[in-house]
């Protein structure tokens, strides 16, 4: 029998994040998924994200006024085409069968996992800042954004690789004041990136982003020179606080995801 702190509606809810978007080894996964047969509260869980990818993750657009400097300088067009809902197999399609309705591959990479490792018995850990965006590109391209922590995950549905000679960067547009350059991104499949204290400090006032064409290696002047291909608005974000300096638990130990 699972321990009682699996009953933690806090912890199902992060639980229930990260199985969607892939965050769980294989082991981790079926753990999980004898949670999900076990556990009305976890198909409960399933019913909340979903009631949230309804209410509109898929459509939100960046605030108004955010793109007017950027679209002044700079041409640029997103376009977007629906995505269809992965067939789920075994057990799963029976789980899904009354929740997947709408639910998309850019609907599930949303879904901010930001889950803590689940260590020795005890009280759950506090919970975690969380930070999503969907980025529009081109033929029905486009990207998530994720932050936790100190790690920014970039993931690309559809992506098409840079220009000869050229690189593709991330902007953070703030709500007000010009774009800060996020760094080089190569829109593989999934990338993180490591970033220092300043850079996560000037995501708190992220209102959206926009991925630039840039010379090989970023733009030059520290602002984008290019086309842009990928943008759009912040769409989910909780209590996010830049991290201190520390050492971040779950490097070790037993646990849920081991």
């Amino acid at each position: 029998m699972m321990m009682k702190r699996y009953d933690h509606p806090e912890l199902i809810e992060r639980l229930t994040a990260d199985y969607l978007t892939g965050g769980m080894n294989p082991a981790a996964r079926r753990r999980f998924e004898t949670l999900m047969q076990d556990r009305p509260a976890v198909l409960l869980a399933m019913q909340r994200w979903r009631r949230k990818l309804d209410d509109g993750l898929l459509g939100e657009d960046a605030p108004a006024g955010v793109w007017t400097a950027v679209q002044q300088r700079l041409a640029g067009a997103a376009s977007t085409a629906a995505v269809s809902a992965p067939t789920p197999r075994g057990w799963a399609k029976r789980t899904w069968q009354g929740l997947a309705l709408g639910m998309g591959v850019l609907a599930a990479s949303l879904l901010m996992s930001l889950v803590a490792v689940l260590q020795e018995p005890g009280p759950p850990p506090p919970a975690t800042a969380q930070m999503a965006a969907l980025l529009r590109g081109p033929e029905g391209h486009a990207a998530v954004i994720t932050v936790h922590q100190d790690r920014l995950v970039l993931t690309a549905v559809g992506a098409v690789a840079a220009p000869s000679g050229k690189s593709y960067e991330l902007w953070m547009l703030p709500e007000h004041g010009k774009p800060q350059a996020v760094g080089v991104v190569h829109l593989r499949t999934s990338e993180t990136l490591r970033l220092p204290v300043p850079a996560l400090e000037a995501l708190t006032q992220a209102k959206g982003f926009a991925i630039s064409v840039e010379p090989a290696g970023g733009s030059p002047t520290g602002q984008p020179t290019g086309p842009i291909t990928y943008q759009g608005g912040v769409v989910a974000m909780s209590n996010y606080q830049p991290p201190q300096p520390q050492i971040l638990r779950g490097q070790g130990g037993g646990g849920f995801y081991e």
